[in-house]
This record gives structure tokens, C-alpha cells and sequence, in this order.
């Protein structure tokens, strides 16, 4: 294969990084300074500027734009760039029913760096597959917003459950990566209220990914479709009409009671998510071969 070239437009060590480079394949292509311009290029920003492809443009070169962070409805981002006949694919977080158009397609947000630290696909299987775990369910994360703190409250009777409360996004009192990983690790479930906007949020991939089964909401006052199958079509999670209600409760309390049927709840759920990101890794592969010519 041809070397790609990879270009950040924010911070190479963001949040997402190393989802990106197990997703995107960026560990084997040439990570290159911010102001390169060249052929077989993939740009990663958080706010996709105009002025950020100016030289891109100039000089005729086509890229892939990797979009992150563009959760808000409606947009704070400026999407121009979209529309450029360079810009010849857009891989994007959060999914929007409106952004339809053939070259875009929305990737989960993943997890945040150095949740895998120092651990092997086959380690990382294991941790998955993990079947006796510490917690019913638990929860990490801000609850003073959206109505969590009376949420988790409807939960507290579920016993064992571990709540971990923190003052804000990735503040001093956050539990590092490591810490948050054997968090769900050990947890069967997971409740993944919205975030400040979308009813995406990182905690449903980092539950995924630890083979917790987390619990979303079908839709929201902003989402009023039925977000999650709307986007990933037929999957296996639990979703509930109101994660705020006594559903997420019921449905803990009822799985939870049958140690078989949990267990084969969290399989089905660590399959499907296995398969998904293998199918979505493959996808990406084909969009570079065809965008860049191989």
C-alpha cells in the first residue's frame, strides 16, 4: 500500500486518540506536522475551518477529513468544507440524520486515551469475556445534570453498584483511564444518560468495550427519532423510552435475577460490538483504497 499521510488540526494526543488509531489505522501510516500538504492525506480536526484547507484546496490535493466533537444541535462547527470537491470523504462523531449525503458516515466516539494501555487484543478479549464481576451496575461521571442524581437514586436499591461522582469533564477528581476501565470491567451494567446534547456519549463504547452492557435512551426532546436504530440498525442494547424512569431499574433487576440469561444478554452484546467495529474497520479500509487509488 502507498503511504498516507496523517495530519492533525488539534491536539495528536486528544481524548480519542488511540481509538482513532485503532479504528483509522493511523499507527501505520506518517503522522506529519500540522502545515503539510501532499498527496493521500487524512486530516483530523475538531472544528473543520475553511481557512484549516486553504492550501489543500490551492494546490488541488484531496483528502479524507476525520471531524471530531461535533456533538451540539445545532452545530457550534463550520461545515463548509464538506462540500468541497477535495474533501472527498467525511468520517464524523455523532451521527445526524441530516448529514446523508454518500461520502459521510458517522463513527462511534470510542474511548479515551490509554484505556488499553499496555494490553493485547487477546488481554483486552479476556477483560470482555470476564463473567463474574464485582457490580451490578455503576457509574462513573457528573450526576449533578439532566436529571442523573434522582436517576441513580431509582437504582441505589440494585446492590452491590459503585458510583464514582465528579465535578466535571476529565477534572482532578476523575478516575484516571486505568481505574475507569476495571470500573467496567466489573460491572454488568451500565446506565448512559445523553451528554450535554446528543444522546451519544463515550460511556456506551467504554461499556462496550469492557463487556458491560450499557442502557441508552430511544430518543430525546433534541433526537426525537429513534436514535440508536436509526443509526446502527439492528443491534442487541437495551433501550429504554426514559433512562430517568423506573425502566432502567426494571430491567436491571430482571436480568440481573437470572445469572444465564445475563450472561448470554452481555455475549450477544460483546458479539455484536466485535463484529460492528470489525465490519466499520473494513468499511474504512475500502473508502482509503477508492479514495486514494490503491
Amino acid at each position: 500500500m502507498k503511504e498516507i499521510n496523517v495530519v492533525f488540526k488539534c491536539n495528536p494526543n486528544c481524548w480519542e486518540s488511540d481509538w482513532l488509531s485503532e479504528l483509522f489505522g493511523l499507527c501505520d501510516f506518517k503522522i506529519q506536522n500540522r502545515d503539510f500538504v501532499g498527496e493521500r492525506c487524512i486530516i483530523i480536526t475538531d472544528n473543520p475551518r475553511l481557512n484549516l484547507f486553504e492550501k489543500f484546496i490551492k494546490h488541488k490535493k484531496k483528502f479524507i477529513l476525520i471531524n471530531l466533537k461535533d456533538e451540539f444541535i445545532p452545530s457550534k462547527q463550520d461545515h463548509r468544507i464538506y462540500d468541497s470537491e477535495y474533501c472527498r470523504f467525511v468520517f464524523r462523531n455523532y451521527f445526524r440524520k441530516n448529514y446523508s449525503l454518500s461520502k459521510i458516515l458517522a463513527f462511534p466516539l470510542g474511548y479515551k486515551i490509554k484505556f488499553w494501555e499496555n494490553y493485547t487484543e487477546e488481554d483486552r478479549l479476556k477483560k470482555q469475556l470476564r463473567p463474574r464481576r464485582k457490580y451490578i451496575w455503576s457509574f462513573a461521571g457528573v450526576i449533578k445534570k439532566s436529571g442523573r442524581r434522582k436517576a441513580l437514586q431509582k437504582l441505589s436499591s440494585i446492590q452491590p453498584n459503585f458510583v464514582h461522582a465528579v465535578s466535571g469533564w476529565d477534572t482532578a477528581d476523575s478516575l484516571s483511564s486505568s481505574e475507569y476501565r476495571d470500573l467496567l470491567c466489573d460491572s454488568y451494567f451500565v446506565p448512559c444518560f445523553r451528554g450535554n446534547c446528543s444522546l451519544d456519549c463515550f460511556r456506551v463504547y467504554e461499556s462496550l468495550e469492557c463487556g458491560a452492557i450499557p442502557i441508552v435512551q430511544k430518543n430525546s426532546h433534541i433526537e426525537s427519532y429513534d436514535f440508536w436504530r436509526t443509526w446502527l440498525g439492528e443491534h442487541p442494547l437495551p433501550v429504554v423510552n426514559d433512562i430517568h424512569s423506573v425502566e432502567a431499574y426494571n430491567y436491571i433487576t430482571k436480568l440481573s435475577r437470572d445469572l444465564d440469561a445475563l450472561e448470554q444478554k452481555r455475549v450477544e452484546v460483546i458479539d455484536w460490538w466485535n463484529s460492528y467495529k470489525n465490519n466499520l474497520k473494513h468499511q474504512v479500509v475500502s473508502i482509503y483504497n477508492n479514495i486514494f487509488n490503491f
